[in-house]
């Protein structure tokens, strides 16, 4: 069954499109729309990036950083609208409207575009996981590089778009439940992946370490791979040990342990040789400690056994979900 029926919206052609290439998190904002303005947003988005197939079997489209794109074209809603209205939505123009700081080439594909945006923010931002978390929210709602650079380098707060109510967008709104965090954490703890040395071509870590481990309240555990349901015990053991009534700390902890919190290290690995295309599923240590005074649990980041150099980098989550984190260490060689 098709995942757009599996939802019920199967009529409606602008989610189905976007819906297929980026999983639930941005439907409910399309859907949210009016249709007038989802046909515009949809004409827009097949405009920049055709829906081809990459695999028939489950029907994923090639569009790339799309939260970034739905930000922009409703930011600039009436130039793209006018655009359609001329006969002139085409990539070039879009780009131009969209991306006006980015300098691209009038035929950029998304792809293109989102790995501009990636190397500015990983240049800019790559160590300080604060910043560069800001940033990226900034990114979700629409503000162009260099408004963003300004704001985040001079201490400003951009609003959000009104039609954007979770810069996280739906998958992971927190609607009382470990629900968002829980189903990023499980996916990603089970496919890890392996890295390599460039030149020698040596895989980090080796076979046998190449597993994500989790120590929580000094019980460790080596998470299992291929199927996410298998580490749903590690989900269990942190509502636990945040408090079953600190939902938005649990969350928070949980996407601590997704590949989202690998961004802090990927710059560092280039440094060292070690190729970094694979490297937001690159196995983890990691260890949880709570503070029984405040309550705030705190994520030590470290490698796997056997990996070329040591690192690490802690994330301390309050008792609201919120967090600071520190820069990366590299012990000496």
């Amino acid at each position: 069954m098709r995942r757009e029926s599996r939802r019920g919206i199967e009529h409606n052609n602008a989610v189905n499109f976007f819906s297929r290439g980026n999983g639930n998190g941005c439907t409910g904002m399309l859907m949210g729309l009016s249709p007038a303005k989802r046909h515009v947003v949809y004409a827009a988005f097949k405009a920049i990036e055709a829906p081809v197939l990459q695999n028939p079997d489950n029907d994923m489209t090639n569009v790339n950083n799309a939260a970034w794109y739905l930000a922009r074209i409703l930011r600039n809603y009436d130039q793209v609208a006018n655009l359609m209205a001329t006969g002139n939505l085409d990539r070039a123009h879009l780009n131009k409207i969209l991306a006006p700081d980015l300098e691209l080439p009038d035929d950029a594909t998304s792809q293109q575009v989102n790995d501009i945006i990636q190397d500015r923010m990983l240049e800019k931002y790559g160590v300080m996981l604060d910043k560069f978390s800001v940033a990226s929210e900034y990114i979700r709602n629409g503000y162009t590089i260099t408004e963003i650079i300004d704001a985040v380098d001079n201490g400003k707060k951009l609003a959000k778009l009104p039609e954007m109510p979770s810069s996280e967008m739906k998958i992971e709104a927190i609607d009382g439940t470990t629900n968002g965090g829980r189903e990023l954490m499980l996916m990603d703890l089970s496919r890890p992946v392996q890295l390599t040395k460039v030149g020698s071509g040596e895989r980090v870590p080796s076979d046998e370490n190449n597993h994500f481990t989790v120590n929580i309240g000094g019980e460790t555990i080596r998470c299992a791979t291929g199927k996410p349901e298998s580490n749903a015990n590690i989900a269990e053991k942190i509502e636990a040990f945040c408090g079953k009534v600190h939902i938005e700390q649990a969350n928070s902890v949980m996407r601590g342990l997704s590949q989202a919190a690998h961004i802090a290290i990927t710059p560092i690995l280039a440094q060292r040789g070690i190729s970094t295309n694979q490297a937001e599923h690159m196995a983890l240590t990691y260890t949880l400690t709570k503070d029984v005074a405040t309550g705030a649990v705190t994520i030590r980041y470290s490698q796997t056994e056997g990996f070329p150099f040591v690192f690490s980098w802690s994330t301390t989550v309050a008792l609201d979900g919120s967090a600071t984190t520190t820069q990366v260490e590299i012990a000496p060689v």
